[in-house]
């Protein structure tokens, strides 16, 4: 069974009381067998000296991991493609 635990903080700057740096957010964790994967975007400087924020290099590096635990798998491999990505009624015909 997948836990999935999310707080996004409705501040602009994210949560303030996490123990983690200002540019960095935790906004989730996803459970798995060996141990959780926590979600954290991170406020980085995009044009103009606006921030935004995008998911942090840590959290990018763990998607094969999530992938290979959650992905399509087999089914990916096997089906066409049109086929995974058709919905009737919102939900996957496959």
């Amino acid at each position: 069974m997948v836990q999935a635990i999310f707080a996004q903080s409705p501040h602009p700057k994210g949560h303030d009381d996490d123990g983690l740096p200002a540019y960095r957010d935790l906004i989730g964790r996803i459970g798995t067998p060996k141990r959780p994967v926590k979600i954290l975007p991170q406020r980085v400087p995009y044009g103009d000296g606006v921030r935004i924020w995008k998911f942090s290099s840590v959290t990018v590096a763990q998607t094969p991991r999530l992938y290979d635990r959650f992905g399509y798998r087999f089914v990916g491999d096997v089906l066409p493609v049109w086929l995974l990505d058709t919905r009737l009624h919102g939900v996957r015909v496959w």
